[in-house]
């Protein structure tokens, strides 16, 4: 976990910053504050986005250095609401929602585990609930960027690799593909997740529909492994059953 922007202000800096500000947030926060946060009092009523005005920025940049120094911590509870608080205090920052369901997802689960030796099935259950988790967090993140690929492509990672469903892994990947500024690998990736499921003929599909919209000059786009992975896509469909 590494911070996302270079902070010209030093930390101790955005700490007073954000020291100033807390006393002007209002009722929103305060229960979770109060209770993960001690040491932190709430006044006053109000709004806490028309509070902080301006500063949100760098108040996101302050509760995301303390999410970091929870997640050290492998603090599960104080981590998960530092997170939603930085994600809320400036809802337009991608690494925050991106960044937060991976920690959410993967890191989580493993401080659950860690020295406790629960059953197989225990295990499974948390992992699959701290994916739910997640989806929860970045569906909330497609409030603000409602067209950003990225969002697309960590929803099919975590239903992939987190929850074995390929078929959301797919569609997620396949909307991914569709959305401006798409990168190259969410168009083959859908591909190979049809491979997967045993749905050849619609991967076929799909790769002659994307093959011709690739950029042939761009190395990213591997217009060759595409063509390649389309002409072995058309005889596997082709070929006489047996």
């Amino acid at each position: 976990m590494s911070s996302r922007r270079n902070i010209l202000v030093p930390y101790l800096a955005l700490l007073l910053v954000g020291a100033s500000l807390l006393p002007m947030l209002g009722s929103q926060l305060r229960p979770v504050l109060s209770r993960d946060l001690p040491g932190i009092q709430l006044m006053g009523g109000g709004s806490w986005f028309v509070a902080a005005g301006g500063y949100r920025t760098i108040l996101a940049d302050w509760f995301w250095l303390e999410a970091n120094k929870a997640w050290e911590r492998q603090e599960a509870d104080r981590t998960t609401n530092l997170i939603h608080l930085a994600a809320t205090a400036d809802p337009q920052c991608l690494y925050f929602w991106l960044n937060g369901a991976r920690i959410l997802c993967y890191d989580i689960p493993v401080w659950q585990t860690a020295g406790h030796n629960p059953p197989a099935g225990v295990v499974v259950r948390w992992r699959k609930e701290a994916a739910g988790r997640a989806l929860a967090f970045l569906d909330e993140a497609e409030h603000w960027h409602s067209r950003a690929p990225e969002l697309a492509v960590e929803k099919g990672n975590i239903a992939w690799r987190a929850l074995g469903d390929l078929e959301a892994a797919a569609q997620h990947y396949r909307r991914a593909a569709q959305l401006p500024g798409a990168p190259f690998y969410a168009g083959r990736i859908h591909a190979e997740l049809l491979v997967a499921l045993g749905r050849m003929r619609e991967a076929r599909d799909w790769l002659r529909e994307l093959l011709p919209r690739l950029p042939a000059g761009n190395p990213d786009a591997r217009v060759p492994v595409v063509r390649e992975r389309l002409l072995y896509l058309e005889r596997q469909v082709e070929r006489p059953e047996k």
